[in-house]
């Protein structure tokens, strides 16, 4: 299954209101991710978060919940993927070196 659908649906049930099942979850993020992909825009941005809004809105949810998914969902889906490849970098200085040594001998 994909986790992030089970994000969506996780964030739902946290607020004690869970009226969307995991496979509605799962086809609302998919559908939104396969829309922003479309955009050929990093990270779809723009419509991903337009077709979620009109899913969920479809879905009768309310304004501020709709907000808090789509917050959560951005926020777990790219920033956290941001964040953990810092990490990474930090953690690993010698990734660095051997992309830069790369870059400087003109091997891809």
């Amino acid at each position: 299954m994909e986790p992030r659908g089970h994000r969506v649906r996780a964030v739902r049930q946290g607020t004690g209101l869970d009226t969307l099942g995991i496979g509605s979850a799962i086809a609302v993020y998919a559908v939104s991710t396969i829309l922003g992909a479309l955009t050929l825009m990093p990270g779809g941005i723009g419509l991903t978060e337009a077709s979620m809004t009109g899913l969920l809105i479809a879905a009768a949810w309310e304004q501020p919940m709709r907000r808090l998914v789509r917050c959560s969902s951005g926020f777990v889906t790219l920033w956290f993927g941001v964040g953990l490849g810092w990490a990474v970098l930090a953690t690993r200085p010698s990734i660095l070196r051997g992309a830069a040594r790369a870059d400087l001998s003109g091997s891809a």
